[in-house]
C-alpha cells in the first residue's frame, strides 16, 4: 500500500526550550526525511506539519515559519531539500526543487574549503514532475549546495550541506 507522510516535524527550540531542537538541526534533520522518504518506494508523498508554529506554547512548534512569519531554517530546506553521501568512490547529491517547473535549471555547487568561493560542478535541466535531482560526481567538497534562479518567477537556494558517510 501506498504511504503519504503529511503529518510531519521537528519542534524546534526557540520557541520550545523543554522539546525543542536547534532550528538548523531540524532543517538538517528534515532534509534526511525527505532522502529517506525517496528511497522508499512505498512512500507517495511527504508533507511538513505545520507552516506556522502553533501560538500555544505547548502545542506543535514543527512550524516552517515562527508565530510571528519569520522563516525558519526549514523553510528554504522544505523548499529545496539536500542531502549529500560520500561514498568511497564518488559523492551523491540528491534533492528537490519544490518551486520549479519542468525545464527550469539548478545549479549543483560546491565549497571546497571554508574561505572558497563557491563554484558550479553542474547545471541540471529538471525533467522530471517531482522535480527531483540526483547527481553523482567525483569533484571532493566541503560543502555543497542547489540553487534554483529563473527569471521572473523567482530563486531558491538549499541549505549548505556537508557529506555524510554511508
Amino acid at each position: 500500500m501506498p504511504v503519504y507522510v503529511t503529518e510531519y516535524g521537528f519542534q524546534t527550540d526557540p520557541p520550545d526550550g523543554d522539546n525543542g531542537v536547534r532550528p538548523s538541526l531540524a532543517a538538517k534533520w528534515l532534509n534526511e526525511s525527505n532522502w529517506l522518504a525517496y528511497n522508499n518506494s512505498r512512500i507517495k508523498g511527504f508533507g511538513n506539519y505545520e507552516l506556522f508554529d502553533d501560538p500555544a506554547l505547548g502545542a506543535f512548534q514543527t512550524g516552517l515559519r515562527y508565530r510571528d512569519g519569520d522563516a525558519k531554517p526549514s523553510y528554504d530546506a522544505f523548499r529545496v531539500p539536500i542531502w549529500v553521501v560520500k561514498s568511497r568512490r564518488y559523492y551523491r547529491i540528491w534533492g528537490q526543487v519544490r518551486p520549479a517547473r519542468r525545464g527550469d535549471l539548478v545549479d549543483v555547487e560546491y565549497q571546497a574549503s571554508p574561505r572558497s568561493d563557491w563554484k558550479r560542478v553542474r547545471t541540471i535541466t529538471i525533467e522530471n514532475p517531482a522535480r527531483y535531482i540526483d547527481v553523482r560526481t567525483h569533484k571532493r567538497a566541503r560543502k555543497w549546495r542547489l540553487v534554483w534562479q529563473t527569471p521572473g518567477r523567482g530563486s531558491a537556494t538549499s541549505r549548505e550541506a556537508f557529506p555524510e558517510t554511508r
